[in-house]
């Protein structure tokens, strides 16, 4: 059972990986860069985020 289990972790990361990966080449190829548009971080989220 445990082997199940981390067999779909396993298959789970292989799965994210594989979809960050196409949207990063997605944006670049766009030229983008992937990054946060700007103004979405602000510093005052930042201070919510560490608290």
């Amino acid at each position: 059972m445990v082997q199940t289990l981390a067999a779909a972790g396993e298959l789970q990361r292989d799965l994210q990986r594989e979809l960050t990966y196409d949207r990063t080449a997605g944006c670049r190829s766009q030229g983008e860069q992937g990054r946060a548009p700007p103004g979405r971080l602000d510093r005052e989220d930042w201070a919510v985020r560490a608290a």
